[in-house]
């Protein structure tokens, strides 16, 4: 079974007919049908019964098309990874957290860019669980988050960037809390909450706050983006969690502290390629640039 049979299977798969399909492949239909009759034979099935309508797949045919076109995606990406090691590659594919990124994020970016203008950054905001295993998948190149706590780091390098920005209760300007220097657990599960959505790993570790001391939190949304949460609460629609940083862009908005500061750091994290794109060693010698206070050898792979 060779590639070019896989590949005449699934073409004619794609236009449902071996006319069709030879005028495509530029062959002759008695080559097609010869190259097909030895796939089959070679597969110990048939993989065709024939139709007024044209070939139709049988059981097996079915389950053929199905790995063929696995095999022949995959062998693509082969292709494709060989074609960008040897031309160097024109993207890099970024993850980030929602919040955790946004001190970091727009420096990098636009040094890069500056340096390197004609490379595509793609770049997407996910929670930490999925930004792991998009990367773990190789649908990431680096991602930018912190560690959750207890993961193993083996599998990963990394190049700490900066610390987290502590995260702070939000009220409007007007609001009875809002020239507070605290408040508590309690406090907070009496207003009207916006969180972020679920998935995201600030959410649960509040939720999980709660719980924890037996509160039942008042929350009227969960939102995608932390641009909602600051409308809300501009808006004096609900109190929500917001980063130190937006808080002070906002005059509308006070920002009161609940909890011990956030001793995470942010990082830059990687996994080791056999080829590794020219783009991504750019990016992180980058990221080593503006961050060299960073640099602490025990801290990275």
């Amino acid at each position: 079974m060779t590639l070019t049979q896989m590949l005449h299977f699934q073409t004619i798969c794609r236009f449902n007919s071996f006319t069709k399909a030879a005028q495509a492949l530029y062959i002759s239909q008695p080559a097609l049908s010869l190259s097909i009759k030895k796939l089959e034979e070679d597969a110990g099935m048939t993989l065709f019964q024939s139709d007024v309508r044209g070939p139709v797949l049988t059981r097996e045919g079915k389950v053929m098309l199905r790995e063929v076109n696995r095999i022949l995606s995959q062998y693509q990406e082969m292709l494709s990874a060989l074609q960008e090691t040897g031309k160097g590659r024109s993207y890099l594919r970024i993850g980030l957290s929602s919040i955790l990124s946004n001190t970091v994020f727009p420096s990098l970016w636009g040094e890069f860019i500056r340096q390197y203008p004609d490379v595509r950054i793609y770049s997407q905001e996910t929670s930490i669980k999925e930004l792991f295993h998009q990367l773990d998948t190789g649908r990431f190149d680096l991602i930018i988050t912190v560690f959750p706590q207890d993961m193993d780091r083996s599998p990963y390098h990394h190049y700490p960037l900066s610390p987290c920005e502590n995260l702070l209760f939000c009220v409007h300007c007007t609001h009875p809390l809002a020239h507070r220097n605290s408040v508590t657990w309690e406090e907070m599960a009496k207003e009207r909450l916006i969180l972020l959505s679920k998935r995201f790993n600030q959410t649960q570790t509040i939720l999980q706050e709660f719980k924890l001391r037996g509160l039942s939190p008042a929350v009227i949304h969960h939102a995608e983006q932390i641009y909602s949460v600051e409308r809300f609460v501009e808006e004096n629609a609900a109190c929500g969690f917001l980063p130190e940083g937006t808080v002070r862009k906002n005059p509308k908005i006070a920002g009161i502290p609940y909890g011990e500061p956030d001793q995470r750091l942010v990082e830059l994290i990687w996994k080791e390629t056999p080829y590794p794109a020219d783009c991504l060693e750019n990016f992180i010698r980058i990221g080593k640039t503006l961050y060299p206070h960073s640099a602490n050898p025990s801290a990275m792979n």
